[in-house]
């Protein structure tokens, strides 16, 4: 099952700044957010969401929450109960059966990003961050600023898998 519906997304800690808070139906990266800040931002955001489970999945034995695409680490709570963390491919956590009720189940996933970014606007703004001589491949010095985004966050559809 696809858990769907209205997700918000806050930003919990991060640098430059904290963008601000969104509700969203498809999850992509956040530095495609209208707010410039999210485009910069490195830190740790929240997803939140309430879903029921159908009938067709209930007393089911075992469940699996596929994360899909995260850039990069996760946090998973569900109804407020700390699940575990997904930090590598594939992005799945064994969910106890206990944890999940009929109606309102409410799932937090928070993640964290890389510092590419924050990275990018530090040399885009010409914030001094470098304690050394940095060079690319070539032997240039090194600049940040050029780089495209990369992308943060939940890039896509989660899915709760039962047997």
């Amino acid at each position: 099952m696809v858990i769907d519906g209205e997700w918000r997304l806050s930003f919990e800690e991060g640098y430059p700044q904290i963008p601000a808070p969104v509700t969203m139906r498809e999850l992509h990266s956040w530095t495609e957010l209208p707010d410039t800040a999210a485009t910069y931002f490195c830190g740790t955001a929240l997803y939140e969401i309430l879903f029921d489970l159908p009938q067709f999945m209930q007393k089911k034995e075992r469940y699996l929450l596929d994360l899909g695409d995260v850039r990069e680490a996760a946090e998973v709570f569900l109804n407020d109960k700390y699940v575990g963390k997904c930090w590598s491919l594939p992005f799945e956590i064994n969910i106890d059966p206990l944890l999940l009720k009929t109606n309102k189940n409410k799932l937090t996933i928070k993640v964290r990003n890389l510092d590419a970014n924050r990275i990018r606007w530090m040399d885009i703004n010409h914030v001094p961050w470098k304690n050394f001589f940095f060079v690319d491949v070539a032997y240039n010095s090194f600049d940040a600023s050029q780089w495209e985004p990369v992308p943060s966050g939940l890039l896509g559809k989660i899915r709760l898998k039962s047997d």
